[in-house]
């Protein structure tokens, strides 16, 4: 019975989409959402707002995309999973939780995986690439958009700085809910502990940990500069995220898109 009322709500969904970019719906305009986790001055907002302002374009006014920034509408855990049932049309995913529906995408949160951008990208461009995103559509309802570029992640700690794995042993690491991450920095001593991002800052601050790892551009615009003492630049982390829209929505959309 959960079954069958999962597979209405699907079609449900699907025939109001259908129903509101057709050329001849009463509404002229169907409005997307696109969630994330990071300020408005982050060059991932700035990259939604222009996506925002293309897509806009193309459509000649017939979708528009609203921007939800800072975690307002989850963590990316949620968002991810309000993708997938239609709750939420677009968020930026992490690929370990990705590997929540499809496995293999757990493999780019693998510590010194990547050497750089063009490494990573030409991976996530390539026939690589493709299979993953074929490979989630049969296992979820989630269609992979693009991957941008989210830069090299590194360490930083409280109290002192990281020259070996003797300077990491016992130290609290704070690192992102992944088994993929947890595990590796086990390995190399720590004690990682998995905390949502938009907590860090105030886990930071009471000394819940020791330290965090995150792209500079992360430290900088959420300001763990201010209660971490020590950046060591580790480039353990290539990172990439992941634009993702519900299926039945990302089909609709393109097709209003394709017209113009």
């Amino acid at each position: 019975m959960k079954k069958k009322n999962y597979i209405v709500f699907q079609l449900i969904i699907l025939t109001f989409l259908i129903l509101s970019i057709s050329i001849n719906s009463f509404a002229s305009t169907r409005v997307l959402r696109i969630g994330h986790l990071l300020p408005i001055e982050s060059s991932w907002h700035k990259g939604c707002e222009k996506v925002a302002k293309i897509v806009e374009e193309r459509s000649k006014g017939e979708l528009k995309i609203n921007i939800y920034p800072n975690g307002q509408l989850g963590t990316q855990k949620q968002m991810i999973e309000a993708v997938e049932v239609g709750s939420l049309d677009i968020t930026m995913a992490g690929p370990s939780l990705l590997g929540d529906y499809y496995k293999p995408f757990k493999a780019f949160d693998f510590l010194y995986t990547f050497k750089d951008y063009n490494h990573i990208h030409a991976v996530i461009d390539g026939p690589i690439g493709e299979e993953l995103k074929e490979g989630l559509l049969e296992t979820s309802s989630i269609r992979i958009l693009s991957g941008w570029f989210a830069g090299t992640r590194h360490l930083t700690t409280t109290k002192i700085p990281v020259f070996n794995l003797e300077d990491l042993k016992g130290l609290k690491i704070r690192v992102p809910e992944f088994s993929t991450f947890i595990d590796a920095f086990k390995a190399l001593g720590a004690n990682p502990v998995p905390i949502a991002f938009g907590e860090l800052y105030m886990a930071l601050k009471q000394g819940v940990v020791d330290g965090e790892e995150q792209s500079i551009e992360n430290i900088i615009s959420m300001n763990f500069y201010e209660v971490q003492k020590y950046l060591i630049l580790t480039r353990h982390w290539v990172n990439t995220s992941i634009q993702i829209i519900n299926d039945m929505f990302g089909r609709a959309c393109l097709k209003a898109i394709s017209k113009y």
